[in-house]
């Protein structure tokens, strides 16, 4: 992202970081997934940035998200009757991505037929696909298949398929360049740096999931402060709320960084209640590669930069999401530093 900063500050041309953001984190993720040749270049290349976007969400649209969640079965029942809950463009959008993911995931299959993991440069290596395909491999020999077999049809689909989960989740992740840079350990020493990254994900979280699960058939639940609850109820979790709980994270509605250097309210209780990226089995695992590409960001923008808004129509004057709604603009012009002080 360096050069279109430092053109930015020449020609004098603000930038929407939002998108930027968006694309910079599938370009990494992409890369780590199936390879720096197979992966998207979403940074450089706007048109097919704009139609993975556009098509995102089309095929997740914030509108009919209720219905597609948590009744598909009536969605599809009111269907068969000619009644129309969710529209039509919502399937055909969610086959283009994934007839988008199965090329790359073909691409990726090919390029590991022409050359094998170890006579790969580390960046062309597709270290998620590859653990995935051995994985299903693994699976396959103990039952009497050959290891060495390209993945058949079901089990290509089903690695497509988690590939894409792994796409999707990161549109709220954003990061570097590694010119004039801290190295990782440094940047991992700066309890500022890191304070002001985790105030901001408590603040302002990453994505509205609820993370909802079904209270055991077999017995009572209690949750917390809320007893008896029956079998079979779907219940859920939210960080937004979690996170503004005033008697664990004082002056809550506040950007409020010093709080995680210990300086206002009990740290240990605010890490516990800690929940941008969930906890327990199905914490996200991608929570440590996330803060990574964070604090490089950060570190490469206000390293070589100075920034200030020239549009922010709308953004976080809601204090939703980090990622911004379809609607919201970030626009920021940039200024290199070292040519001010020149």
């Amino acid at each position: 992202m360096s050069p279109h900063f430092s053109s930015s500050a020449r020609t004098r041309t603000p930038i929407d970081v939002l998108a930027l953001n968006m694309a910079y984190g599938l370009d990494v993720v992409s890369a780590f997934t199936f390879g720096i040749p197979q992966g998207t270049n979403f940074i450089h290349d706007v048109h097919a940035r704009n139609y993975w976007f556009g098509t995102y969400l089309k095929a997740f649209p914030s509108d009919y998200m209720f219905w597609l969640l948590y009744a598909p079965g009536l969605r599809k029942w009111a269907h068969r009757i000619g009644i129309t809950i969710a529209p039509d463009w919502i399937g055909e959008a969610r086959r283009n991505l994934e007839q988008w993911t199965l090329q790359i995931v073909d691409n990726t299959e090919e390029a590991l037929r022409k050359r094998s993991v170890e006579d790969m440069p580390d960046g062309d290596v597709p270290i998620v696909y590859n653990q995935l395909k051995l994985a299903h491999a693994k699976e396959r020999y103990a039952k009497g298949a050959d290891l060495a077999l390209a993945p058949p049809s079901e089990e290509r689909l089903q690695i497509a398929s988690e590939c894409l989960d792994h796409l999707i989740a990161t549109r709220d992740v954003f990061g570097p360049s590694t010119s004039h840079l801290p190295t990782a350990t440094e940047l991992e020493s700066l309890p500022l740096l890191n304070a002001m990254i985790k105030e901001s994900l408590r603040l302002r979280g990453t994505l509205p999931t609820p993370n909802p699960r079904v209270t055991p058939l077999d017995k009572i639940t209690t949750i917390g402060p809320y007893e008896s609850i029956p079998g079979g109820i779907r219940i859920s979790s939210f960080a937004w709320c979690l996170h503004r709980n005033e008697k664990v994270f004082p002056d809550c509605e506040n950007w409020r960084p010093e709080r995680w250097l210990g300086e206002l309210g009990d740290l240990g209780e605010q890490e516990r209640w800690f929940w941008t990226f969930g906890s327990g089995s199905r914490m996200c695992v991608g929570d440590s590669l996330a803060i990574e590409m964070i604090r490089y960001a950060v570190a490469l923008v206000f390293t070589n930069f100075h920034t200030s808004v020239i549009v922010s129509e709308g953004f976080g004057k809601d204090r939703q999401w980090v990622i911004g709604k379809p609607d919201e603009k970030l626009v920021l012009q940039f200024n290199e530093i070292h040519a001010e002080k020149a």
